[in-house]
């Protein structure tokens, strides 16, 4: 998953596709989930969604190649964790929080995962931050470690790829649906232009967020 290009990234700070806040899109539409339900968030980095989603109940793992992103997220959340090896990967889970991250390559991961079948997936930098050429196993790596009829979250984001180069891509919604076999819903389209300062520079003429719920 290009992981020289990420550490480089990571290690230089340029993670301007991190957010510091909760991403907006999981107050309006993550389904309601039981005490327990275990959610899938593959490339989380540093993500605070994670807190958000374990703050309701939830069992989180989340898949980050990245060391130094996975340090960080514990560090700054001032969270204490374990080290382990799951499943033939190192895991990091946190001692005060339903948390566990895993130092890996996903789709590695994924081939390797034997647990359960996890029932909610949450991706809102994942599918976006891989080239064309890998999404489609992506995909089918997610397959491999969710239950048949999942629930959760995507976002995704399109634009005029002429106009600036990725990552993020943009995904075209007839991809993501052809990817996902119409499992799921568009439920919400918005301009997200002006808060993207990289794509303005680049002369992008429109970039939309999309989201997407399983159905």
């Amino acid at each position: 998953m290009r992981a020289n290009f990420w550490i480089k990234t990571w290690d230089q700070g340029n993670i301007g596709f991190h957010r510091s806040d909760i991403h907006p899109a999981l107050e309006r539409y993550w389904p309601v989930e039981k005490p327990g339900t275990t959610v899938l968030v593959p490339l989380c980095g540093k993500s605070q969604d994670l807190l958000w989603l374990e703050e309701r109940g939830l069992n989180v793992i989340g898949i980050e190649f990245v060391e130094s992103a996975v340090i960080a997220f514990f560090s700054e959340n001032k969270l204490t964790w374990q080290e382990s090896i799951e499943y033939g990967h190192r895991c990091y889970r946190a001692n005060e929080r339903n948390i566990c991250i895993f130092v890996t390559d996903f789709i590695q991961w994924a081939d390797d995962y034997n647990g359960l079948p996890i029932t909610a997936l949450y991706d809102r930098a994942a599918l976006v931050a891989l080239p064309k050429e890998m999404r489609t196993a992506y995909v089918a790596a997610c397959r491999k470690t969710l239950s048949l009829s999942p629930r959760g979250l995507l976002v995704t984001l399109e634009y005029e790829s002429s106009a600036m180069e990725g990552p993020p891509f943009s995904v075209a919604t007839e991809e993501v649906e052809h990817l996902w076999q119409s499992q799921l819903s568009l439920v919400e389209q918005v301009d997200m232009l002006a808060e993207m300062p990289r794509a303005v520079a680049a002369g992008v003429p429109r970039l939309d967020e999309y989201f997407w719920v399983f159905s």
